[in-house]
């Protein structure tokens, strides 16, 4: 093989190898992105604190997930701080997970809407204050 015919392949393995490596380095994150988490880390305790920017209205607002039943989510809700005397303090639903969104309107509560990150969640519930719930999970 002459001088010229081995540059020559050796160039094209060169750019061969580059082109392999930045489709490793471009299609990881993409399959990281796309990975689903496992619902089943979503059962235990989560605690954090519901806000409403309108008002000074803030409290003391706990999550246990009782159960994962496919898109399913049994929870009970306590929300120890609450003043308005028609809403309850404790509630028990069903909510529907859709990808990493769990929604969720358990009787005489407002329909919330939680975004899940790790064990974190945060979203809003819906209403008069349009309260924002930043959760925690502990347990």
């Amino acid at each position: 093989m002459s001088a010229t015919t081995r540059v020559k392949w050796g160039a094209a393995f060169r750019r061969l190898a580059v082109a392999m490596a930045a489709i490793v380095v471009l299609e990881l994150p993409a399959q990281a992105q796309t990975a689903a988490f496992d619902p089943r880390t979503l059962v235990g305790e989560w605690s954090g604190e519901y806000s409403s920017g309108t008002s000074s209205s803030r409290g003391k607002y706990y999550l246990t997930i009782e159960k994962v039943d496919g898109d399913r989510v049994h929870l009970r809700i306590e929300r120890p701080d609450l003043k308005e005397p028609a809403a309850p303090k404790n509630a028990r639903s069903v909510g529907t997970l859709n990808g990493n969104v769990l929604s969720y309107a358990a009787p005489l509560v407002p329909p919330t809407q939680l975004t899940i990150d790790g064990d974190r969640m945060s979203g809003s519930m819906q209403g008069r204050d349009g309260l924002k719930i930043e959760l925690r999970k502990t347990k």
